[in-house]
């Protein structure tokens, strides 16, 4: 790789940052606390948001990170998890904004069908994708030729368009973008879970249409629709919007190349070799029109068969194949050896969403979810939407001729 491109990733990036404000005095003195936890966990192994926070460069921007002293709890809580399960797992972060009504009602149906299977049983899961039995997520799109699902579908999507963008619907749909550590992508207000999870986009609503999907997947009657979306007036902050979920996917080792790979912004592989080839020398400091206009000439140049583009696709191909960008090598590293990995704050990773494991209890996935609602009504909400789930389940019951 040229000398100017691999300077053109260090330097290139802070184009694309937000302006870091400096954090209230309650924000750093919570960011010191977890600091020296850091320090005295060093000789036990760091997990994965440690070993970010470990990184000096990391370090200069944690003290000026907002919205820490409001999520304590949360923080605390996420950073147990990983400490507990960072022998068998590896940990994801995602923030998901107004869909928390749907989580609810999804996992209440399953359950009520299925029963509490695997790690509902200790609420350990949550649902990311809400209609039963989606084909759109059937593995079995996703296999074959001896590759691993991941892989399969890396292979097609790029011999098929050139290159990942999963800005478009139709990859967005089955690819769930994740940071690798809570703080991670620091600086970054495109990519940063913490930013999405604290900074939710204040006019998203509950999408009725994708509700009735969701209900009719399980087999209940949609009557009681209205009832289930006027609970959302429960779920709203002080200024009237819905807010966002902070979501921890724990993902067992023996299971996350099946279903991961490390990515970049737009879903593409991390490579700080081949993504200057894709796009450009300057292209870490492009904005995000930018970078799609980038990315779009690319895929052009493909299908008019360049043939540096078609030796640069190759490449890629056969590094995908030859597990360049499997997580397990690169979170095993991550944790080890954080300071010794170039770019280790903008790594992400992207996850294959299917069926049989990351919409599957049963399949050793963990989900856990974060938010800060207000408790007293969220006490209320439960309460109703548990009233209005029984009324469903009878109503379903009823109709299909079950004995009360």
């Amino acid at each position: 790789m040229q000398k100017k491109g691999i300077i053109a990733f260090y330097l290139g990036l802070f184009n694309c940052l937000f302006v870091l404000v400096y954090a209230a005095p309650e924000d750093v003195a919570i960011i010191n606390r977890l600091l020296r936890q850091i320090s005295e966990d060093k000789e036990v192994g760091f997990t994965q948001s440690q070993a970010h926070m470990s990184v000096q460069d990391n370090q200069r921007n944690l003290n000026r990170l907002s919205d820490v002293a409001r999520n304590e709890q949360n923080i605390q809580q996420a950073f147990q998890r990983e400490r507990e399960f960072k022998s068998s797992y590896y940990i994801f972060y995602t923030a998901i904004p107004y869909m928390h009504l749907f989580q609810d009602v999804t996992r209440k149906m399953y359950r009520r069908i299925f029963g509490k299977v695997g790690a509902l049983q200790n609420k350990a899961f949550q649902f990311i994708r809400y209609n039963l039995a989606d084909p759109t997520y059937n593995t079995a799109r996703f296999t074959g030729a001896a590759k691993t699902p991941i892989k399969r579908f890396l292979t097609d999507e790029i011999q098929r368009s050139g290159m990942i963008d999963d800005n478009e619907i139709r990859l967005k749909t089955i690819l769930v973008s994740t940071n690798l550590a809570l703080f991670a992508n620091l600086g970054m207000t495109g990519e940063s879970t913490w930013f999405f999870f604290n900074n939710p986009q204040p006019w998203g609503e509950v999408r009725r249409d994708w509700l009735e999907e969701s209900i009719k997947s399980y087999g209940y009657s949609t009557q009681f629709i209205d009832e289930i979306i006027s609970l959302t007036e429960y779920l709203k902050d002080e200024e009237g919007n819905l807010g966002s979920d902070l979501f921890q996917i724990l993902i067992p080792k023996d299971l996350i190349d099946q279903i991961g790979y490390l990515s970049w912004r737009l879903g593409i592989p991390f490579d700080i070799e081949l993504i200057p080839k894709i796009l450009g020398q300057d292209v870490y400091g492009l904005s995000f029109l930018e970078l799609k206009n980038s990315l779009m000439k690319f895929r052009e140049e493909y299908h008019r068969k360049n043939p540096e583009v078609f030796a640069t696709v190759s490449e890629v191909i056969r590094r995908i194949n030859e597990g360049y960008y499997d997580l397990s090598y690169h979170l095993e590293r991550y944790i080890t050896i954080p300071s010794k990995i170039r770019m280790l704050n903008y790594r992400q990773a992207r996850l294959l969403i299917t069926n049989d494991i990351l919409l599957n209890p049963v399949s050793g996935i963990r989900v856990y979810r974060y938010n800060n609602l207000n408790q007293e009504k969220e006490k209320v909400y439960k309460e109703r939407l548990k009233e209005v789930i029984n009324r469903m389940e009878q109503e379903r019951k009823d109709r299909i001729g079950v004995k009360r």
